[in-house]
């Protein structure tokens, strides 16, 4: 049977590294890759297709990849009345078509997650996911630096796109990979993530990937569990969950179901809160869209009152310049006269001259 590669996380944990590490394996990731960009000079390793189609997903439900809302059922429902259930089993059947191993990441999805489990069965491939794990703090640094997102805010997001990874994939084989490890350690977790595929490492491939790829100039921030604990902005919540991914028993832990049962019981508490947060900060986005617009209207008129005395100026100094244009024009001319005459009074003195010599020979006395 085919097999599909489904990598999960949170935004900045790492997801670009683990999907890169697929293609040591053998794994085909399309040619739909989205280009490296500033923020990722690396690569996203990221389709292209799967990440138009989950922000059209997001769209039609109200939802941002910044929201702290879960999808809803009902959202999912009216999702598959749309048509979004065809089309979302329309494009992963042709991107496995012909593929025995297919891989793909892209964040929204993690999110989306709760719509695609309901799709995910009709594909008849062998479906795995890989779950990218990194310090919250460190995930909270970085979505500061790139998108201005408070540290509280950011800790809710990953423990939204966490709980999400880990709560709709019970049912499927899973392995959670942690990006400091992968870093440290390529040889070792790529063989790791191998062997849970199921493939075969290509050495060269890794060898590549461990000394071109890997970059530890790229990570900005390395964080202990201890600073995690000790960060004011962190909830508890945030804290424990991270640290039960790191237990000997992992996904299988006790301490982790307890965590996600608690994570989703406080969740549905608190949801009036979440939706209000979300819609503040929608709003607040939205006003400083409008601001940000108002402005550059303020700001093209600045540009034409500007332009309109910049071609003011330019038209008087084309003035002044045609000016004195045609003043050097007319004194060449006077230049060129003044030559003439002074070659003309050259000519008349020598006449004079020749004249008064001749005047001369003719007053002089005979010997």
């Amino acid at each position: 049977m085919n097999k599909l590669v489904i990598v999960l996380g949170m935004h900045r944990s790492g997801t670009s590294a683990v999907t890169r590490a697929l293609t040591v394996l053998g794994v085909d990731l399309g040619s739909y890759l989205i280009e490296s960009q500033e923020d990722n000079p690396k690569g996203f390793w990221e389709d292209s297709e799967m990440l138009s189609f989950n922000e059209r997903l997001m769209r039609a439900v109200g939802m941002e990849w910044d929201c702290l809302r879960p999808i809803r059922q009902h959202e999912i429902e009216q999702l598959k009345c749309q048509g979004f259930l065809l089309e979302a089993l329309s494009l992963l059947k042709r991107k496995t078509q012909n593929k025995i191993v297919f891989g793909f990441k892209d964040p929204r999805f993690t999110k989306m997650l709760p719509f695609w489990v309901s799709v995910l069965p009709y594909l008849g491939v062998k479906i795995y996911f890989l779950i990218a794990k990194r310090n919250p703090l460190d995930v909270v640094r970085s979505l500061k630096k790139r998108n201005e997102i408070p540290h509280t805010f950011g800790y809710l997001m990953w423990l939204e796109y966490m709980s999400s990874a880990l709560r709709y994939t019970i049912d499927y084989p899973r392995m959670i990979v942690d990006y400091n490890e992968l870093l440290e350690n390529p040889v070792s977790e790529v063989n790791r993530i191998a062997d849970f595929l199921g493939q075969v490492v290509n050495s060269d491939l890794l060898s590549e990937y461990s000394a071109v790829y890997i970059d530890f100039d790229l990570r900005h921030s390395h964080s202990t569990e201890k600073d995690l604990w000790l960060d004011p902005t962190c909830l508890p919540i945030v804290a424990e969950l991270f640290s039960a991914l790191g237990d000997v028993d992992g996904l299988e832990s006790q301490a982790l179901a307890d965590i996600l049962k608690g994570q989703g019981d406080e969740w549905a508490r608190v949801m009036p809160l979440i939706e209000a947060i979300d819609r503040y900060r929608v709003s607040s986005v939205k006003f400083s869209v409008e601001s940000s617009q108002k402005k550059i209207v303020e700001l093209g008129g600045d540009i034409l009152s500007l332009r309109g005395v910049l071609e003011n100026e330019v038209r008087e100094k084309n003035e002044v310049l045609d000016k004195i244009a045609a003043i050097e024009v007319q004194a060449q001319e006077y230049v060129e006269r003044i030559q003439y005459l002074q070659q003309v009074i050259a000519e008349r003195d020598t006449e004079v001259n020749s004249l008064r010599h001749q005047v001369l020979r003719h007053t002089q006395p005979a010997a």
